[in-house]
């Protein structure tokens, strides 16, 4: 079980994750493998938990788990409260959330590798709509590791993916909820495969 006081993150939107799994390696980062994960977000029909700023979701991935978030007022860093355990059986999970009358009102889908350098995470997503990187810890050392990796910390993204997504929609003229590979494939928009 995890229960954190606070989950600090910020994202970059990058072309390609070469160059920074160079500078990991060089920098004595520990890679700590690639996983394709699938979350399911959970909501009442009238997103009474997304307009108090709370997020339930079910994460198949490197390891399947259960997220409760509470979204933190914060303007440089995304913050949030978070508490997350591991559960054995996703479906079941998900069975017991619908019955309790929570809806799947989004299902996202990323390649991710993960890395770790000291006591940070450093987070390689593919998603539908680009490559990003999310470096996750202290603000500190979120920032030296921005500086180290070469990222602008002015450029950083403090939005979450499924605010990501309905910017790309609205951009792309997609009529999907879901962030899923499938939503992309009808479009010309292509992502380069060095995940």
């Amino acid at each position: 079980m995890s229960l954190r006081a606070n989950e600090t993150e910020v994202k970059f939107r990058v072309s390609s994750f070469l160059p920074f799994r160079k500078i990991l390696k060089e920098k004595g980062g520990k890679f700590c493998g690639k996983v394709f994960e699938r979350n399911y977000f959970f909501d009442t029909r009238e997103k009474d938990l997304r307009k108090k700023g709370f997020l339930l979701r079910l994460r198949k991935g490197f390891k399947n788990t259960i997220t409760f978030k509470e979204k933190v007022k914060n303007k440089k860093f995304l913050e949030a409260k978070e508490i997350e355990i591991e559960i054995s059986n996703l479906e079941k999970m998900k069975e017991i959330l619908q019955k309790l009358g929570f809806d799947i009102i989004m299902i996202m889908e990323k390649y991710r590798e993960e890395w770790k350098l000291g006591k940070t995470e450093i987070l390689f997503d593919t998603l539908p709509m680009g490559k990003f990187i999310e470096i996750e810890g202290k603000k500190k050392q979120i920032k030296r590791v921005a500086k180290m990796l070469g990222l602008k910390f002015e450029e950083r993204i403090i939005k979450n993916y499924r605010e990501l997504w309905e910017e790309f929609c609205k951009e792309k003229g997609i009529k999907d909820e879901n962030i899923t590979f499938a939503s992309i494939k009808k479009l010309k928009y292509k992502i380069s495969e060095d995940f």
